[in-house]
């Protein structure tokens, strides 16, 4: 799937929760499901979902806010040394925001190096006309087919060239040879492990909520907001 965006739009988060309520409210076909908000000090949290089988978990974050994007930039790197630190060794589930588009075959190198099991990944790239950005999403490992370019606009031959992975999220090792390596390399923007603090306050703020459900959470990226 493929995204065209000639700028940067990014809601409050405010905003962002009440559109998300308002949603629920109004639409007959989420009669019925459940709905939680939280923050913490560094993001805020909305929890949707079907009381019989899944819930729906968005962290948010005004990243239009330097202020607050650097506070959940400082957060993210104190709990990822904290997780490495621990030497537990187990997986942990983790979003990697490069600083730039990275090339698919360096970053395969990484993955393989640090032994980060790919769950999806972002492309970006330039329009062959207009030059505005553009993004791929797929949820797949690097190993699977990964385009150079796509076709947008069939009638104008209008294309998105992509220049490299942007953001990567999956699972890795919380040891010095896997998330560690992340964390010390120049390349990455923001090695956010929210996920982890974010499956914590579910089992102490909402365990009523989440018995027995899969949980699926979206961790924001600021992506949209560097250089590239």
């Amino acid at each position: 799937m493929s995204i065209l965006k000639p700028k940067v739009i990014v809601l409050s988060i405010p905003l962002l929760l009440a559109t998300i309520i308002a949603l629920v409210l109004t639409s007959p076909l989420i009669a019925g499901r459940i709905q939680s908000q939280g923050k913490t000090d560094s993001f805020e949290y909305s929890i949707q979902g079907d009381k019989e089988r899944s819930v729906y978990v968005t962290v948010g974050v005004n990243m239009d806010d330097a202020d607050a994007r650097q506070k959940y930039i400082d957060v993210n790197i104190q709990r990822g040394n904290e997780l490495v630190n621990n030497k537990q060794n187990g997986l942990v589930p983790v979003q990697i925001t490069f600083i730039r588009p990275v090339s698919v075959s360096e970053v395969k190198q990484l993955v393989e190096s640090t032994g980060f099991i790919v769950d999806s990944f972002l492309l970006v790239g330039h329009s062959t006309i207009s030059q505005q950005r553009g993004t791929r999403i797929q949820f797949s490992s690097l190993d699977s087919a990964v385009p150079e370019r796509e076709l947008i606009d069939p009638n104008t031959g209008e294309e998105i060239v992509f220049e490299g992975v942007m953001v990567l999220k999956g699972d890795v090792p919380s040891n010095t040879y896997g998330l560690g390596q992340w964390l010390a390399n120049d390349l990455t923007y923001l090695v956010d492990t929210s996920e982890v603090e974010m499956r914590e306050l579910l089992n102490e703020r909402h365990a009523n909520e989440i018995v027995g459900k899969e949980i699926e959470i979206s961790i924001p990226s600021p992506f949209w907001d560097l250089d590239w």
